[in-house]
């Protein structure tokens, strides 16, 4: 059964639009910014798609599992959004590794 409307279908525009970001980026030649930038939108992605389960799920474990990646993918979104936000105030822009 396929449906074309309700919360399984929004969760899956949802990741297919954030997979549509991250490739459409275009990369800054600094490997650090460049993974925290992406792992970020990765990140909002999954806490957009727990927010959907723990709405729309009926399985209690699929719920807490929601739940739990949720508060993980929060925190480590944040860390991210901080490292970028410190990376940003600092001006430091390390030049790629020439390998």
């Amino acid at each position: 059964m396929h449906a074309s409307s309700g919360p399984s279908h929004e969760m899956h525009r949802r990741m297919m639009d954030s997979m549509k970001d991250m490739q459409g980026m275009t990369p800054s030649g600094d490997m650090d910014r460049d993974f925290a930038t992406m792992m970020r939108r990765h990140h909002q992605s999954g806490i957009e798609m727990a927010r959907q389960e723990i709405a729309h799920g009926k399985d209690p474990k699929m719920k807490e599992m929601a739940r739990k990646i949720l508060a993980s993918q929060q925190k480590e979104a944040r860390e991210f959004e901080q490292w970028l936000a410190r990376r940003d105030a600092s001006g430091s822009m390390r030049t790629p590794d020439k390998r």
